[in-house]
C-alpha cells in the first residue's frame, strides 16, 4: 500500500508541474520550436564541418579557427541586438504592443551603424591569422572568413527580427523560418564545397558563401513576415509606423544589451584565445578539440534554445509584475535541460564512437589518429555537461531580468582561467591538452554554482518597462 500511494503522490506531482502555469507544458510548447531551430542550426554546423573533413582534414580546422575570429568581431554587437527579445518579452508582458515594433527598429539602425566596420576587415585578414598560423593555413582561413564577413549584416538583423517573433512567445515562427534557411544551407554546402554538374568544387569558399546566401534568406523572410503581421493587426505594434529614431529607447538597448555584449565579447575573446593556445599543443590538439566541441554544440545549441525560451517567459512574467512565475519558469526550463543534457552525457562517456564515426569517412587514416584523443576529450564533456546547462539557464534568466552586470561580473573573472593559468601550464610547465582542458571543466562547473547562488540569494528581477517609462517621463 505504501509503494502504491508513493507511486500515485509522485503521479500527482508530475502532472501538476507539467500543468501548472511557468510549468513544464508551457516552457515546452514555448522552447519546442526554439530547442528544433537551434538544433538544426547544430545539425548544419555538423554538416558543414563534416563535409569540410571529407573535402580536406584541414580545412575543418581553417574554418573553426576562422568562425572564432568571426564570433570574436561579431559578439558585442550581436549580443545587444539578441538583448531585444528581452525588450520585447517585458514589453509583451506590460501590454506595451506599440513599443515593440519602435524597439525592433532601434535594433536595426544600429545594425546599418555598425555593419560597415566589418567591410574595413577585409584587407587585414592575411595579416590577422598571420600572427599565429601557417601561410597554407592562413589562405584558407582568411578565404572562408571574406565571404562569411558578406553575411554579417543579416546576421546581426536576424537577431533582432526574430525577437519580435520569440518576445511574444510566436516561437513556431521562429523555428521555419530558421529551419527552411538551414536546409538550404546543408544543400548548398555540399553542392558548393564539392560542386554539382556546372557548379565548380570551392572547397572552404564554397561553404562561406553557402552560409551566407542562406543568412540574407533569413533576413528577407524574418522583415517580410513583421510587416505582415504588423499590417495584419492594423499596426497594433507599430513597425510600420515605428520606423524613426527613439534615442530614449536607444540608450536603454545600449545600456543593458551593452553590458551583455561586453560579457559576450569576453567569452568569445578568450575562447579565441583558449583555441589557440591548443594549438601551441600541437595540431592533434587542434583537430581533436575542434571536433569535440563540434560535437559539443549538438548539445550547446538546443539548450540555447531552451534558453531564450527562459529569457522569454522571465522577461515576460516581470513586465506583468510576477516575479514568482518568473522564478518558476527558470526552474521548469532547467529540469528540461537536466533531462535533456544527461542523454547526451551518456552518450559522449560511454558512446562516443558512434558519434565520430561520420568523421572517418573518405580520410580513414588521418582521422583514425586523432580518434583516441578525442574519445578522451568527449569525456571532459561529459563531465561539464549538466553543469554548462545549468549555467545556460540561469544566466537567460538572469539576461531576460536585466541582470547583465552580474553576468559581466563572472566572465571578467573567467578571463584568466581561459588564457593565462592555461599559458603558464604550456609555457613553464610543458603542460599539454589535458592541462588546458581541466582548467576549462573546473571554472565551467564553479561558474554554474555562481550562477545557482545568484539567483537563489538576491532579488535579481529587474524590469526594462519602468526604465522606459522613466525615461520617457
Amino acid at each position: 500500500m505504501n509503494g502504491t500511494h508513493t507511486s500515485d503522490h509522485a503521479a500527482g506531482y508530475w502532472h501538476r508541474w507539467w500543468n501548472k502555469q511557468a510549468g513544464g507544458k508551457e516552457v515546452f510548447h514555448l522552447a519546442l520550436p526554439m530547442i528544433i531551430s537551434s538544433g538544426s542550426f547544430a545539425l548544419m554546423q555538423f554538416a558543414d564541418r563534416v563535409f569540410l573533413t571529407w573535402y580536406n582534414p584541414g580545412a575543418m580546422a581553417a574554418a573553426f579557427s576562422a568562425g572564432q575570429l568571426l564570433w570574436l568581431f561579431a559578439s558585442f554587437p550581436f549580443s545587444i541586438m539578441a538583448y531585444t527579445n528581452a525588450f520585447v518579452s517585458q514589453y509583451n508582458g506590460a501590454r506595451q504592443f506599440r513599443k515593440i515594433g519602435s524597439i525592433i527598429w532601434q535594433g536595426l539602425f544600429l545594425v546599418v551603424l555598425i555593419s560597415p566596420l566589418y567591410l574595413l576587415l577585409m584587407p587585414w585578414l592575411d595579416e590577422l591569422f598571420g600572427l599565429w598560423h601557417e601561410k597554407a593555413v592562413v589562405k584558407m582561413e582568411s578565404d572562408y572568413l571574406f565571404w562569411l564577413l558578406w553575411g554579417v549584416t543579416p546576421m546581426l538583423g536576424n537577431e533582432v527580427l526574430s525577437s519580435f517573433f520569440s518576445g511574444r512567445k510566436r516561437t513556431r515562427t521562429v523555428m521555419l523560418v530558421n529551419v527552411s534557411a538551414i536546409a538550404l544551407n546543408i544543400v548548398l554546402d555540399y553542392v558548393m564545397i564539392f560542386g554539382w554538374r556546372a557548379i565548380p568544387s570551392m572547397g572552404l569558399t564554397g561553404a562561406a558563401i553557402a552560409t551566407t546566401i542562406s543568412q540574407w534568406l533569413r533576413f528577407g523572410l524574418f522583415f517580410f513576415l513583421t510587416w505582415r503581421v504588423d499590417r495584419r493587426s492594423k499596426g497594433r505594434y507599430h513597425f510600420i509606423r515605428g520606423c524613426r529614431v527613439n534615442f530614449s529607447q536607444q540608450r536603454l538597448m545600449l545600456k543593458f544589451g551593452g553590458m551583455g555584449g561586453v560579457q559576450f565579447s569576453i567569452e568569445m575573446a578568450i575562447t579565441a584565445i583558449f583555441i589557440l593556445l591548443l594549438g601551441m599543443v600541437g595540431t592533434d590538439a587542434a583537430a581533436s578539440s575542434a571536433i569535440a566541441f563540434n560535437l559539443n554544440s549538438l548539445t550547446f545549441l538546443p539548450i540555447l534554445g531552451l534558453g531564450n525560451a527562459a529569457t522569454t517567459l522571465v522577461g515576460n512574467y516581470i513586465g506583468r509584475g510576477q516575479t514568482h512565475l518568473a522564478r518558476r519558469s527558470t526552474r521548469t526550463s532547467l529540469t528540461i535541460g537536466l533531462f535533456f543534457t544527461t542523454i547526451f552525457m551518456i552518450l559522449y562517456f560511454f558512446f562516443p564512437h558512434l558519434l565520430l564515426a561520420a568523421y572517418f569517412r573518405g580520410n580513414a587514416e588521418s582521422i583514425a589518429s586523432l580518434n583516441t584523443l578525442t574519445t578522451i576529450l568527449l569525456k571532459f564533456v561529459a563531465v561539464y555537461l549538466l553543469f554548462d546547462t545549468g549555467s545556460m539557464i540561469f544566466a537567460s534568466a538572469l539576461r531576460g531580468a536585466g541582470d547583465t552586470g552580474f553576468l559581466l561580473l563572472v566572465s571578467i573573472i573567467s578571463i584568466p582561467f581561459f588564457t593565462v593559468i592555461p599559458w603558464i601550464g604550456i609555457h613553464y610547465f610543458h603542460l599539454g591538452i589535458y592541462w588546458c582542458w581541466s582548467i576549462m571543466t573546473g571554472f565551467i562547473c564553479v561558474s554554474s554554482v555562481i550562477f545557482l547562488l545568484r539567483i537563489l540569494l538576491s532579488r535579481w528581477e529587474k524590469s526594462f518597462v519602468q526604465a522606459d517609462g522613466a525615461a520617457n517621463s
